[in-house]
């Protein structure tokens, strides 16, 4: 049946698979600051590398065309695009007091948080310090073509850990990581040699994996918390960068919280407003971003 499906460079063989899908949109999946190296292909039709593979999918409403077996749809990509998650029951808990959030919510309903592969998402939030979601993709784009197989897919940690002289001249010279280059190789040579596992890390509880993330260089609980969220899939995980604190303080600040200190206003609005969403705060915090963004 493999032999049926098969990609020639960007071309599909075979007889695509059809589905229809509630509440995925790919084009707020992809621009929701969770993925770089989605690629549009035209309105509503993207190429979608991951797993060391790629794949092609149109959308048009509620119908998707996956340009793939069913087979590789219900083995790889049914899981990467989290549809078993329950994204009709998540919308409609929205607290109805909550106008700010019922917007957000509506606005961003097609968002899915997608289970993607821990050692990329793991590098491409240490590059996301500090930085802005073009620039992020091009230092990820130039990764993947100085040092990905094919020139587009993603280079292992042994790849970036066994760089010779010339080539760790070229990835710090070429790929623009400025300071976060060896943040990255250092993630790389103790994930190849073993002392750092993120698969096992990644079935650790939340708060004990946010520990053990954190004792990486370079990884504070922004980056920890994103890795956790994108390549854990811990949908509990809520990510705070500069764009969510002042999101929180626009929408959730009140006065009587001005005698604290302003971390821990942060975490009394984070859990006096979002605790009745545990175990999917994630999916809300998403909600809230992609549509702040989208009223700039």
């Amino acid at each position: 049946m493999k032999d049926e499906f098969q990609y020639t460079g960007n071309e599909f063989q075979g007889e695509p698979f059809q589905i229809r899908i509630r509440y995925l949109d790919l084009t707020q999946t992809a621009d929701s600051g969770q993925c770089f190296r989605w690629r549009k292909i035209n309105s509503g039709e993207y190429e979608i590398p991951a797993f060391h593979r790629k794949f092609r999918v149109r959308q048009q409403g509620e119908q998707f065309t996956f340009y793939c077996s069913e087979q590789e749809f219900r083995e790889v990509w049914w899981d990467y695009l989290d549809l078993s998650g329950d994204y009709e029951g998540y919308l409609r808990s929205v607290d109805e007091e909550d106008d700010f959030l019922k917007a957000a919510a509506s606005y961003g309903s097609g968002i899915r948080i997608l289970k993607q592969d821990p050692w990329e998402t793991a590098v491409s939030f240490l590059i996301s310090q500090c930085n802005n979601i073009p620039r992020i993709k091009g230092c990820i784009e130039k990764l993947c073509r100085y040092f990905g197989d094919g020139g587009y897919d993603f280079p292992t940690p042994e790849r970036l850990a066994g760089l010779d002289e010339e080539e760790l001249s070229l990835f710090r010279k070429n790929c623009s990581l400025g300071y976060r280059d060896q943040y990255i190789l250092d993630l790389a040579r103790k994930v190849a040699e073993g002392s750092f596992d993120l698969e096992e890390c990644g079935k650790l509880p939340y708060e004990e994996c946010i520990r053990q993330l954190k004792t990486l260089q370079g990884v504070g609980q922004k980056v920890a918390d994103c890795i956790a969220l994108f390549g854990f899939h811990k949908t509990d995980a809520f990510p705070i960068d500069v764009h969510m604190k002042q999101i929180l303080y626009d929408h959730y600040y009140s006065e009587e919280l001005a005698h604290l200190p302003r971390t821990r206003q942060l975490k009394t609005m984070e859990e006096r407003y979002f605790s009745r969403y545990s175990g999917y705060r994630g999916i809300v915090q998403q909600w809230m971003f992609a549509y702040t963004l989208s009223q700039r």
